[in-house]
């Protein structure tokens, strides 16, 4: 496959994906996906691609270290990408359609914060854009949002008043409303008055802004987590590695919900998820629950003697 035609390849895929209304991260990892997979594959054509060369590249990523979920989110790119050649009639049959995905661990328990520690992680959110990580962790462990979801968020997805609320397009291209909490909206608001960087011209629109004046990135946004769970554990002097990441703080949002009786369905909004089993997780992650549910039981056992 010459390197014209692979890049033309795609464009196309670009085209499909774009007009297809899927997110921009999702059109830029989906094409990098395809890509790696046509420099790894032994078809000289396209057309002559077959479903053992997509088994092959899924050994590969295996052998590089690759777990099932990277895997099946290749083989959905890949998936996708051949219906984008069929689409524009550059081939007829997709090779990758009948592969099943791996099989993935449906119930390994989320890594959370309990309250206490979450109030001493925050403790830990300092230095000269102090109000405005403050702000993005706050959205991620008291309003659930994603990485992605903080760093698209615009100005006019924060809706002030008497219901303050975030309205925006999160995962899946769905329309979320998060409700805040008044100490939410005073840091928020506090944050965009007081120490929200001028954008440069092309993204004025950005929430939170870097230091350069450009929207900020996601790997700053897991930095800014990453080091303050560095620093929240040196001040703790914690003798086990509880790691920390952004999407803990999500999981300790979701937990937080379910201790405090946010039943599932509700949860399941709050969190944006399609799916109501992604959900379900949160309710085997509370041992603390499970104890006092059988502290209330009085076994009635009868007395056995012996001899």
């Amino acid at each position: 496959m010459s390197i014209a035609a692979a890049e033309q390849y795609l464009d196309d895929f670009m085209l499909y994906l774009q007009n297809g209304g899927y997110t921009p991260r999702t059109q830029d990892e989906y094409v990098k996906e395809a890509k790696s997979f046509m420099l790894n594959v032994r078809s000289s054509e396209i057309e002559d691609i077959s479903k053992a060369d997509i088994m092959r590249y899924q050994k590969v990523l295996r052998v590089r270290g690759a777990g099932s979920a990277t895997i099946n989110r290749m083989l959905s790119a890949i998936n996708c990408f051949f219906k984008a050649l069929i689409e524009f009639e550059i081939i007829t049959l997709n090779p990758a359609l009948s592969i099943k995905k791996a099989k993935v661990e449906k119930n390994k328990l989320p890594v959370y914060l309990e309250e206490n520690e979450l109030a001493d992680f925050l403790l830990q959110v300092t230095g000269k854009h102090q109000l405005r990580n403050l702000a993005i962790c706050l959205l991620m462990c008291y309003g659930g949002l994603r990485v992605a979801e903080v760093q698209s968020l615009n100005l006019d997805h924060f809706r002030r008043g008497a219901d303050p609320a975030l309205i925006f397009m999160g995962k899946g291209q769905k329309w979320r409303v998060v409700p805040l909490h008044p100490d939410i909206v005073a840091i928020l608001e506090q944050y965009v008055n007081d120490a929200r960087i001028d954008p440069k011209e092309g993204d004025t629109a950005a929430f939170f802004v870097s230091q350069e004046g450009r929207r900020i990135g996601r790997r700053t946004i897991q930095g800014i987590v990453d080091r303050t769970g560095t620093a929240w554990k040196k001040e703790a002097q914690m003798v086990i590695d509880k790691k920390i990441s952004s999407h803990k703080l999500r999981h300790t949002f979701a937990t937080t919900h379910f201790r405090n009786g946010t039943d599932l369905r509700t949860l399941q909004e709050l969190l944006g998820h399609s799916d109501i089993s992604t959900t379900q997780i949160y309710t085997h992650v509370d041992n603390r629950q499970l104890s006092e549910a059988q502290a209330k039981i009085r076994p009635q056992i009868p007395v056995i003697s012996y001899g």
